[in-house]
Protein backbone atom coordinates (compact mmCIF):
# COMPACT_ATOMS: atom_id res chain seq x y z
CA UNK A 1 0.00 0.00 0.00
CA UNK A 2 1.84 3.28 -1.21
CA UNK A 3 0.53 6.21 0.84
CA UNK A 4 0.62 10.07 0.65
CA UNK A 5 -0.78 13.22 -0.57
CA UNK A 6 0.08 16.48 -2.85
CA UNK A 7 3.45 17.51 -1.09
CA UNK A 8 4.02 14.60 1.12
CA UNK A 9 6.10 11.97 0.36
CA UNK A 10 4.75 8.74 -0.43
CA UNK A 11 6.12 5.81 0.73
CA UNK A 12 5.45 1.83 1.12
CA UNK A 13 3.75 0.26 4.15
CA UNK A 14 6.48 -2.57 4.62
CA UNK A 15 3.94 -4.35 7.15
CA UNK A 16 1.10 -4.57 3.74
CA UNK A 17 4.19 -5.01 1.14
CA UNK A 18 3.82 -8.42 -0.66
CA UNK A 19 6.75 -7.70 -3.28
CA UNK A 20 5.05 -8.29 -5.80
CA UNK A 21 6.85 -5.87 -7.91
CA UNK A 22 2.91 -4.67 -9.22
CA UNK A 23 3.56 -0.96 -8.37
CA UNK A 24 6.47 -0.36 -10.08
CA UNK A 25 5.13 -0.28 -13.66
CA UNK A 26 2.29 2.43 -12.81
CA UNK A 27 4.20 4.12 -10.52
CA UNK A 28 3.16 8.26 -12.61
CA UNK A 29 6.78 9.32 -11.46
CA UNK A 30 9.13 6.26 -11.42
CA UNK A 31 10.24 6.76 -7.76
CA UNK A 32 9.81 3.13 -6.41
CA UNK A 33 12.79 0.40 -6.42
CA UNK A 34 12.08 -2.62 -4.38
CA UNK A 35 15.17 -3.50 -2.29
CA UNK A 36 15.70 -6.78 -0.06
CA UNK A 37 15.58 -6.10 3.66
CA UNK A 38 16.55 -8.11 6.47
CA UNK A 39 14.57 -6.02 8.56
CA UNK A 40 11.51 -7.35 7.48
CA UNK A 41 11.93 -11.15 6.99
CA UNK A 42 8.10 -12.01 7.16
CA UNK A 43 7.46 -9.79 4.09
CA UNK A 44 6.07 -12.67 1.72
CA UNK A 45 8.42 -14.34 -1.35
CA UNK A 46 7.71 -11.91 -4.07
CA UNK A 47 7.32 -15.36 -6.21
CA UNK A 48 4.80 -16.55 -4.14
CA UNK A 49 2.83 -13.13 -3.97
CA UNK A 50 3.33 -12.90 -7.94
CA UNK A 51 1.84 -16.23 -7.91
CA UNK A 52 -1.06 -15.45 -5.52
CA UNK A 53 -1.96 -12.26 -7.98
CA UNK A 54 -1.40 -15.04 -11.01
CA UNK A 55 -4.33 -17.21 -9.61
CA UNK A 56 -6.34 -14.87 -8.51
CA UNK A 57 -6.56 -13.10 -11.84
CA UNK A 58 -7.17 -16.20 -13.42
CA UNK A 59 -9.92 -16.76 -11.27
CA UNK A 60 -11.49 -13.80 -11.67
CA UNK A 61 -11.10 -14.21 -15.53
CA UNK A 62 -13.06 -17.70 -15.27
CA UNK A 63 -15.66 -16.14 -13.16
CA UNK A 64 -16.70 -13.44 -15.86
CA UNK A 65 -16.23 -15.91 -18.43
CA UNK A 66 -18.71 -18.12 -16.64
CA UNK A 67 -21.17 -15.33 -15.91
CA UNK A 68 -20.72 -13.74 -19.48
CA UNK A 69 -21.52 -17.65 -20.52
CA UNK A 70 -24.65 -17.76 -18.23
CA UNK A 71 -25.98 -14.81 -19.33
CA UNK A 72 -25.83 -15.21 -22.84
CA UNK A 73 -27.85 -18.30 -22.64
CA UNK A 74 -30.42 -16.74 -20.61
CA UNK A 75 -30.57 -13.91 -23.35
CA UNK A 76 -30.81 -16.73 -26.01
CA UNK A 77 -33.86 -18.58 -23.94
CA UNK A 78 -35.50 -15.12 -23.92
CA UNK A 79 -34.78 -14.59 -27.80
CA UNK A 80 -35.98 -18.00 -28.73
CA UNK A 81 -38.43 -18.62 -26.10
CA UNK A 82 -40.49 -15.31 -27.05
Amino acid sequence: AILGAHKYLHRVVAALCTGCELCIPPCPVDCITMVEDPAHPAMMDKDRARERFVAHTARLDARTREREALLAERERAVLGGG
